[in-house]
């Protein structure tokens, strides 16, 4: 049976944290968490395990204010590197765009301490 040398494996798992390194502009935190947004699955030949690889596809810099789920980019498969499916990269974090306090208080931290 054909059927029986093939299995369908899943090689994302939605939630999963994968990075923190979109910076974020204007916002009360500096960075973001960024999750899958599904599950992916891809059919593989059990005898010669294809090989696929993730690219990433996402933005460097965004403002906030951000919401927990808010699209950030894509992770693509690819087999032989051709692209056989993408899954959304969303933030797992949220973040508040900052007020004039936040901002104040920022430019307070970096001045030198006189004593």
């Amino acid at each position: 049976n054909a059927y029986s040398n093939f299995s369908s494996e899943k090689i994302i798992v939605k939630d999963e944290i994968i990075s923190n390194n979109i910076k974020v502009e204007k916002g009360k935190g500096d960075k973001i968490e960024i999750k899958y947004a599904d599950d992916f699955y891809l059919t593989v030949n059990k005898r010669n395990k294809e090989n696929f690889e993730i690219a990433f596809d996402m933005i460097d810099t965004i403002k906030a204010p951000i919401n927990v789920g808010d699209k950030v980019g894509v992770a693509k498969v690819l087999v032989e590197g051709e692209e056989v499916g993408r899954i959304n990269l969303v933030s797992n974090t949220k973040v508040d765009k900052q007020n004039y306090k936040d901002i104040v208080n920022k430019i307070i931290d970096k001045l030198p301490i006189v004593k």
